[in-house]
């Protein structure tokens, strides 16, 4: 995502207790560069705004890869990004290769980012599957192009055009009339449309609810979430919901206490789960409770094999706020206290990219370690994840740069 100013989710103003000799720094990109922005690398490409309008890619040494007269383009995925430009009076979207070459041309009115060297594109209302040549791999009979919406209001149901779900694990999710499955990247259903509810795949592993279960909005499985949850009669739905391999094999079921967070994925081979008292835990794809539901407040999603788990207790003003840090297995790294200062704060949603993460002390962003120790001192107006060992950011000048992992010295 590009480094300008953004809604940010809320914790509490932090002061670190902690401290640790910081690291010097070291930029791959000054921050007396002449870009507009600069989005996160991937793929070891990070796209830049030009200032006459126009995008290029630099690598993660903060060289040139390419220039181009593209109004537009998206992140480096499968060795391809989209990229935009007005043609005839209209926004036309193709996909370049990591040179700049154009291989798949600009025709298409929408397109998705490449996902196990498949993507969804548009192209007269049509939506398909092709590959990274630009080949047909599926037309839209099992696409899911449209979602039901339940307007609470009126208990009313309408349509919503929707984009296709992504390929995760070399499966898509897809829909016949009544019934969701997935196909293989070839487009052939590996496993049968055969579920009331299903969900992307994550980590080898995903969940579905089985026919014949009562799962709410069944019509609407990427986002029926809420009203699974406001309409579970006492953990009847939640007991028949199971998690299956690529090939469709049953692993586990969750059992009527265990509510899986169907609004994330599977993330480090862990989800989190509610019990019917609104206590939290992790519970692992082979149906093993890692952390126990123990947790009165919602811990957050398990990244760079770590997981921030908040105080069960209440969090006053001006008291120590310890954040425990657990790896995968549960055991727990460290306890990260906080000095509750001046009331509320902005985070970067707590999560771990590449060993650090970043933490807003006294107005200004920097980075600390798995242990709570300052890596990075505090000196940014603005300070996103790590990714390719390179972070961007943004100095107290307002000016965009980019800065090297200290933690990767190879």
């Amino acid at each position: 995502m590009n480094i300008k100013k953004r809604s940010l989710t809320f914790i509490l103003w932090l002061c670190m207790i902690v401290t640790a000799p910081a690291q010097k720094l070291h930029f791959v990109v000054t921050p007396d560069n002449t870009f507009g922005s600069i989005s996160n690398f991937s793929e070891g490409l990070a796209k830049v705004n030009l200032k006459q309008d126009s995008v290029g890619f630099i690598n993660t040494s903060g060289q040139f890869a390419f220039a181009s007269t593209f109004e537009n383009a998206g992140n480096f995925h499968c060795g391809r990004a989209y990229v935009r430009a007005t043609m005839k009076g209209q926004s036309k979207f193709g996909f370049i290769n990591e040179k700049g070459k154009i291989v798949i041309p600009l025709i298409y009115d929408e397109v998705e980012d490449f996902s196990c060297n498949r993507t969804a594109v548009n192209k007269d209302g049509i939506w398909k599957i092709i590959d990274r040549n630009g080949h047909t791999i599926m037309n839209d009979s099992l696409l899911i192009t449209e979602t039901e919406i339940d307007d609470a209001s009126d208990t009313a149901y309408y349509w919503e055009d929707t984009e296709p779900p992504a390929f995760h694990d070399n499966r898509m999710l897809v829909r016949n009339e009544t019934n969701y499955g997935y196909v293989d990247t070839m487009g052939i259903i590996v496993i049968p449309c055969r579920y009331n509810a299903a969900f992307a795949f994550s980590n080898g592993v995903t969940i579905v609810a089985p026919k014949g279960v009562d799962a709410p909005d069944k019509n609407n499985a990427p986002n029926f979430l809420d009203s699974l949850y406001n309409s579970l009669p006492d953990g009847q739905t939640s007991q028949k919901l199971s998690t299956i391999d690529t090939s469709g094999n049953l692993l586990f079921s969750f059992n009527k206490n265990q509510l899986p967070d169907l609004g994330v994925s599977f993330s480090n081979n862990l989800i989190r789960f509610q019990d019917q008292n609104n206590q939290w835990g992790f519970i692992n794809k082979t149906g093993k409770v890692v952390v126990p539901d123990t947790l009165a407040s919602t811990p957050e999603p398990f990244s760079d094999g770590m997981a921030i788990l908040w105080p069960n207790k209440q969090i006053l003003m001006r008291n120590p706020v310890p954040l425990t840090v657990i790896d995968t297995t549960g055991k727990i790294m460290s306890t990260i206290s906080f000095v509750n200062d001046d009331g509320w704060m902005q985070d970067k949603d707590l999560l771990f990219h590449e060993g650090l993460l970043s933490v807003k002390i006294n107005n200004l962003w920097g980075y600390v370690n798995k242990s709570g120790e300052i890596i990075i001192k505090p000196q940014f107006e603005e300070a996103l994840g790590f990714h390719d060992r390179c972070a961007v950011v943004v100095t107290k000048e307002g000016k965009v740069a980019v800065i090297k992992n200290p933690l990767k010295n190879e």
